[in-house]
């Protein structure tokens, strides 16, 4: 049968939001609260972890894949691997993640979408670190953790503004066709005002970076964001 621990431990934040800069000094402190040893199973090719971990008796006992092996790790030794691999994580993580408040970062015009970044004090490791991503070095024996950043979560820091009119444009291709006579006036009213902040978003959003002003564009009436996303009360903007 498993044991299961608890362990405070400090990690590294980033400068700012989904940054991979660690100039600053910051760090933050977290909770561990899970199993003390986990189970890896590591592709022997890519040396890329498989998704997900092992602890229970009965998944130890299972046979191990013929082109995996299995790296066994104290959790009270390496407390933030095992945070970031071990599902997703605490139900102190999955509360903070539903109540936690952003503050705004852009500020944007009327109609559109301000940008908003985590305060330092609601990270939690997950922010930070790519569960999904992690990988295992067989000379060394080290586990490493990507660090999320806007090319990999976010918008990349190249976006341009030709690609923010490609998004522009194809926002407004899908608007196409949407209005019609049998429409309730309110709501043809809401997708007249959708498509003209559409039109106007290079003039209105031009003081802005294009990875900024991207992520300002307004929801569409039909509830999805900028990537296709239904949309929330208190939606994530990086």
């Amino acid at each position: 049968m498993a044991t299961y621990i608890t362990k405070e431990f400090t990690y590294p934040l980033p400068d700012e939001w989904c940054d991979d800069k660690f100039t600053q000094g910051k760090t933050g402190t977290w909770t561990y609260e899970g199993p003390e040893f986990l189970t890896f199973e590591i592709d022997n090719v890519s040396g890329k972890e498989s998704g997900w971990c092992l602890w229970t008796d009965e998944d130890l006992e299972r046979p191990c894949p013929v082109d995996c092996t299995r790296v066994t790790v104290d959790c009270n030794e390496q407390p933030l691997l095992c945070e970031i691999a071990n599902d997703c994580g605490s139900e102190v993580a999955l509360s903070l993640r539903a109540n936690r408040e952003w503050q705004t970062a852009f500020e944007s015009p009327e109609g559109y979408e301000n940008c908003e970044t985590l305060r330092d004090d609601d990270f939690e490791p997950r922010d930070v670190y790519d569960e999904f991503n992690i990988t295992y070095d067989f000379d060394t024996e080290e586990f490493h953790i990507p660090v999320k950043n806007h090319d990999t979560h976010g918008v990349r820091d190249d976006f341009t503004w030709d690609d923010f009119r490609t998004i522009r444009n194809r926002l407004l291709a899908d608007a196409d066709g949407v209005i019609d006579d049998d429409m309730p006036e309110s709501m043809r009213e809401k997708w007249l005002t959708y498509r003209q902040l559409l039109r106007d978003s290079t003039t209105a959003l031009a003081e802005f970076p294009a990875g900024v002003a991207v992520q300002m564009l307004p929801g569409s009436p039909a509830g999805k964001d900028v990537k296709g996303n239904d949309m929330v009360d208190d939606a994530e903007v990086v």
